[in-house]
């Protein structure tokens, strides 16, 4: 379902009204195929790109934090049922990669994604339910948000804090815009030249043309002319050269068409809509090792992170803060690990690790449960390791002044070198 709320006006469109769709994405007499929220999936790369963002984002393992003034500790389950919900079980029937990831999907297609957060009668959250029917977005004059839900033909309002509200793009700040109105007309563009190119390949690869001669052909004879060619080639699209007649190409040559050519600038258009870098699209053409590190990167930045921060945002404002005020605690905040997707080779992350050791930024137990592994017996896996060349920048003048009283009382002569 598509929701716009402009000016108070609502939209309503529900998964099957294509004339709705068609008329937010237009259709044009011209064109044979017509790109539509209901069979947008069936277009290759709009596919690909939707089920990698998808993926990606679903995968990234959510953590739930609690800061007390400037110290930051995990939540785990037992702390709270929520941390649960979130990271496990939503719903009894969703697991939370498949939650995030029909979030994901939603948002890709229709720019808006709602889930509605259960309670019970003493304000508990007992589940997050998606809701996949008709959801319509009203703003009262007071400014307060209301979503209406049509369920089994009935209409039921669920408050604004009640109603879990992911938006992609939008340009009101209120309702999120589908991406199909974006690129519709290069998926369409991307479709007729993979219906040509198919047409083409099943006709032999034959070129349309037309046969000319000197004077004048009956009806008859123009039939056994087309007959002839159909016996040797199986189509209509050329005809048998025989007695004087030449051909003339009405069409384009196959150099001309350069099909792969327009296929890669039309998934290439797509890609960047969708912000997915090439690659992962397995369109390597000049692709290589350092590009493709680096836009590996870059989508980690440009594309996940934006998202992950909608996501977080979206959950600490109406989930968790309001349970932290509930439970007397400062701060509650989520954070979706984006380690996942920097994660390097096994040297590399060991190296790093060495370095968080050594700098007291991880404790050697840290580092064993980040790689899901036990824990050293007893304290020497909880205590921080520094190198002994470190020291504060405050202490420098002490120390130095030790070392003088110490040499002088030991008849030890501190020469200065130039």
């Amino acid at each position: 379902m598509l929701r716009q709320a402009m000016n108070k006006a609502t939209v309503t469109l529900s998964i099957n009204d294509e004339k709705g769709w068609l008329k937010i994405l237009g259709n044009p007499k011209n064109r044979k195929k017509n790109i539509t929220k209901s069979n947008a999936h069936i277009f290759e790369d709009v596919y690909a790109c939707v089920n990698i963002l998808s993926d990606d984002f679903s995968k990234l393992p959510l953590r739930v934090f609690e800061r007390k003034e400037d110290e930051v500790s995990r939540l785990r389950r037992k702390s709270h049922e929520i941390v649960y919900l979130l990271s496990k079980r939503p719903n009894q029937n969703m697991t939370s990669i498949v939650w995030r990831k029909l979030i994901e999907v939603d948002l890709c297609f229709m720019g808006n994604h709602f889930t509605e957060i259960v309670r019970d009668k003493n304000g508990d959250i007992l589940s997050l339910e998606p809701k996949t029917e008709a959801v319509t977005m009203k703003i009262t004059e007071e400014g307060l948000v209301l979503y209406e839900v049509t369920e089994q033909g009935k209409i039921r309002t669920i408050p604004g804090f009640n109603m879990l509200h992911f938006k992609g793009f939008t340009r009101d700040g209120l309702i999120g815009r589908t991406p199909l109105q974006v690129f519709k007309e290069r998926a369409e563009a991307n479709q007729l030249a993979s219906d040509h190119n198919t047409k083409m390949l099943e006709n032999g690869g034959t070129p349309h043309g037309l046969l000319t001669v000197e004077g004048q052909v009956n009806a008859q004879a123009r039939e056994i002319v087309k007959e002839e060619w159909k016996k040797v080639q199986g189509t209509d699209n050329i005809a048998v050269i025989d007695s004087g007649l030449k051909f003339q190409n009405l069409g384009i040559t196959h150099q001309d068409m350069q099909f792969i050519e327009s296929q890669k600038f039309n998934l290439q258009m797509i890609a960047a809509i969708y912000k997915v870098p090439l690659h992962k699209l397995n369109e390597m053409g000049r692709a290589t090792y350092a590009n493709v590190e680096q836009q590996s990167l870059d989508y980690v930045k440009n594309t996940l992170l934006p998202k992950a921060t909608n996501f977080e945002q979206e959950i600490d404002i109406k989930i968790l803060e309001p349970l932290a005020q509930i439970n007397r605690r400062e701060e509650w905040y989520c954070k979706l690990n984006m380690d996942v997707e920097l994660r390097a080779d096994s040297k590399t992350r060991a190296e790093v690790e060495e370095i968080q050791i050594r700098s007291s930024t991880l404790t050697i137990n840290e580092a064993r449960i980040a790689n899901e592994r036990s824990p050293l017996e007893g304290d020497i896996g909880k205590r921080a390791l520094v190198t002994k060349n470190y020291t504060y920048l405050d202490l420098l003048d002490a120390l130095a002044e030790a070392q003088i009283k110490r040499a002088e009382k030991g008849g030890v002569n501190i020469v200065e070198k130039d």
